[in-house]
C-alpha cells in the first residue's frame, strides 16, 4: 500500500488548521498562562489542558476557532478540569515539557539545560505534538516534534518519544520509522513548520531521533549514565531520562550518537 499520498493529504490539511493557532494561542496565553495548548488535526483544533494534575485532558474537532477562543472559559472547565481522566506518567511529562517550551518562547528549556553539561548542548524549539500519520496501513504518531536551529534559518527536525515503560525495541521502531516519514515529506513538514513559527524555515535532510523515558530508580555500575544509552547511540538514537525531584520534573540527557556529530 502506498500511503505517501495519504500522508500528504494529512499534512496539507494540518498545515490549513495551524494557520488558526499563532494567533488563537496568543491570545488565550495572554489571558489564561501557559496551561493552555492547541494543536492540529484533521477535524479542527485540540483544546489540551497542561496542568500537572489534569495532564493532556481536552476536547477535539474544534473548527469554530473564534468561538473557542471567545467561548475559551466554558470549553476548559467542560472539557480540560471537569473531564475525569487519570495520570498517565508520560503525559505529566509531556504536559511539562510543553508547559516549559510555552513559557519560554518555544525554546524546551529542560531539555535544552539536560544537555548543557553533555559532548552536545542543543537549543530545541519545540514545534507540535500527537502528530498522527497513515502508514502501511495503521497510524503512527510522533509524541513530540521539535526542532533544532542549525543557522539563521535551517532547522534540523528531531522526532521525540515518550515513554513510562522502557521498551526498547518498540520505541526504535517507531522513532526510527516517524523520523523516515518527517525526511520523505521534508517540503510538506516545511510549510507545517512555517505556519506554526510564522517564519520562513528551511528542513535540513537528517532527523534526530530522541527516546525520554524513566530514570532507573537504582543505578547500575556506571553511575549516571543509562547503561541502555550505548546501545541506543550505536543505533543514531540519543536517550534522555526523567525523574521527579520535590515535585519538579528533572531530565538527564545522553551523549549524542556519532551520527549526529
Amino acid at each position: 500500500m502506498n500511503d505517501h499520498p495519504l500522508r500528504e493529504q494529512r499534512l496539507s490539511t494540518l498545515q490549513r488548521w495551524a494557520e488558526t493557532i499563532p494567533a488563537a494561542l496568543a491570545t488565550l496565553h495572554e489571558r489564561h498562562g501557559h496551561h493552555v495548548h492547541l494543536r492540529p488535526t484533521t477535524g479542527g483544533l485540540t483544546l489540551a489542558g497542561l496542568a500537572p494534575e489534569r495532564p493532556q485532558r481536552g476536547k477535539g474537532g474544534f473548527r469554530d476557532v473564534a468561538r473557542l477562543v471567545d467561548q475559551f472559559e466554558k470549553f476548559f472547565d467542560e472539557h480540560c478540569v471537569s473531564s475525569g481522566h487519570g495520570r498517565a506518567p508520560e503525559k505529566v511529562v509531556q504536559s511539562a515539557l510543553l508547559r516549559d517550551a510555552y513559557e519560554n518562547g518555544r525554546s524546551m528549556r529542560l531539555l535544552n539545560v539536560a544537555t548543557a553539561t553533555t559532548n552536545d548542548p542543543v537549543d530545541v524549539v519545540f514545534l507540535t505534538d500527537e502528530l498522527s500519520l497513515p502508514d502501511r496501513g495503521s497510524e503512527i504518531c510522533c509524541d513530540i516534534l521539535a526542532l533544532r536551529p542549525l543557522s539563521a534559518d535551517l532547522y534540523r527536525p528531531v522526532v521525540l518519544e515518550l515513554k513510562s515503560a522502557r521498551d526498547m525495541r518498540r520505541l526504535v521502531e517507531q522513532v526510527t520509522r516517524y523520523a523516515e516519514l518527517v525526511i520523505e515529506h521534508r517540503e510538506t513538514f516545511g510549510r507545517l513548520v512555517e505556519t506554526l513559527l510564522e517564519r520562513p524555515v528551511q528542513l535540513a535532510d537528517e532527523c534526530e531521533r530522541w527516546i525520554l523515558w524513566p530514570r532507573l530508580e537504582r543505578r547500575r555500575e556506571g553511575g549516571e549514565h543509562d547503561p541502555r544509552e550505548a546501545v541506543l547511540g550505536a543505533a543514531g538514537i540519543r536517550v534522555f531520562t526523567y525523574g521527579w525531584e520535590s515535585g519538579e520534573l528533572r531530565l538527564r540527557g545522553g551523549a549524542t550518537p556519532k551520527s549526529h556529530q
